[in-house]
């Protein structure tokens, strides 16, 4: 069954405004190596990406970025 979301485009971009200024300040704040320590924050930033993008908006370029640094932190 496929999922619909509806999201106002006002509150879409207060959700995509608000991701990108964590991702940012976590971008700025957190060494490669500390980033580990950001896992409850990244896992409730998925949870509003993957809502963004089921009602068709798109991910937030700032959370990519820091998602990307996250990512290779844990390897």
């Amino acid at each position: 069954m496929i999922s619909t979301v509806v999201i106002h485009p006002d509150l879409a971009q207060a959700i995509t405004d608000v991701i990108n200024e964590l991702s940012s300040e976590l971008d700025l704040h957190y060494e490669d190596s500390d980033l580990v320590a950001t896992a409850p924050t990244m896992e409730k930033m998925d949870r509003l990406v993957a809502i963004l993008l089921t009602a068709g908006y798109p991910c937030p370029e700032a959370y990519k970025h820091i998602l990307e640094r996250y990512h290779k932190s844990l390897n």
